[in-house]
């Protein structure tokens, strides 16, 4: 429920942090070689269609808190990768991230250091980092879901950064059972502070300035493949029925195998996953974007979609 006001919100001023370590008891840490071998052939995310993200990357911010695990990345990286790309990409491929914060070298160790964050962070500017968020926790700008309020909750900080009020909305979204999205109006929007709008029905989506929405998608079902489903893969295949040929679709992560196809058909793929008992989702990938050849690469469970042009997947079982 978006209404503009007259007045314009106030930024927040700038400050550096300082940046804390781990705190949380987390189980065991993700096996990085296994999930490092696999970063390299990750597909190149195409922009949404419905807008554009919020805070999908965040240079010279920290996100601070909420860490379960960090490493130096102290390797070599494939050809023209970046740090920053190898620590959002390492968080791709763990369903358990969030959000990553890559901290500027020289700063906690001679290395870049990589830290995975699973929630319960707070937004701080600070040029010594840089940090990213994975799309389907993000929000997006100037986005409104009319109708469906049960509850709004008023924030007090008048200069409130809106990516931190709509990752604090997020998180009282997920704490309500019976939310399904959310919309953060900023500071001076409807009042001095930002508002926090919880939704239990989602109807279209409107343009609004000051707004920014989001989905929790794990409550959601989806009928139009521009949306994400839910990204469980224990509980996916209850709630993505199994569709062979999904265009412009990539299922990034929870790989097991991947080879070069010499023969540019994505069928082959396909056929690959369907006479493997362990494979549950596919992903091709055109030539020329992991190397000269085509790509299959084989998948456990069923990883979210995103929106990209060179790719064709497939839910198998």
């Amino acid at each position: 429920m978006c209404s503009q006001l007259p007045t314009r919100h106030a930024m927040m001023p700038k400050h550096i942090y300082p940046l804390q370590p781990s705190t949380s008891s987390a189980s065991a840490p993700p096996t990085r070689m296994v999930l490092a071998l696999a970063l390299a052939a990750l597909c190149l995310l195409a922009p949404g269609t419905r807008g554009r993200a919020l805070a999908e990357e965040l240079p010279g911010h920290n996100f601070l808190g909420g860490d379960y695990y960090h490493f130096p990345i102290d390797e070599p990286l494939w050809d023209g990768a970046t740090p920053f790309e190898y620590c959002s990409q390492y968080c791709t491929l763990d369903p358990r991230c969030r959000a990553v914060t890559l901290v500027a070298a020289g700063v906690q160790s001679e290395f870049p250091m990589c830290w995975l964050k699973d929630g319960n962070y707070v937004v701080q500017e600070n040029p010594a980092t840089d940090s990213w968020l994975k799309p389907v926790y993000a929000s997006y700008r100037q986005r409104d879901y009319p109708g469906g309020d049960f509850r709004s909750i008023e924030f007090l900080d008048p200069a409130q950064d809106p990516h931190a009020g709509a990752m604090q909305c997020r998180r009282e979204c997920e704490r309500d059972s019976r939310c399904l999205a959310f919309t953060f109006v900023a500071p001076g929007f409807q009042s001095r502070g930002g508002v926090c709008w919880l939704k239990d029905r989602v109807g279209g989506e409107t343009y609004a300035p000051g707004c920014y929405s989001g989905l929790v998608y794990e409550r959601q079902t989806f009928s139009d493949p521009d949306w994400l489903p839910a990204t469980d893969p224990q509980d996916a295949a209850g709630s993505t029925p199994p569709e062979s040929s999904l265009r412009d679709v990539n299922l990034p992560g929870l790989d097991y195998a991947n080879f070069a196809l010499t023969t540019y058909d994505p069928a082959l793929c396909l056929a690959a996953c369907e006479d493997d008992p362990n494979c549950r989702a596919y992903t091709y990938v055109a030539p020329g974007q992991q190397g000269r050849h085509a790509r299959c690469w084989l998948k456990y469970g069923v990883p979210a979609q995103v929106r990209n042009a060179h790719t064709v997947s497939g839910v198998v079982r």
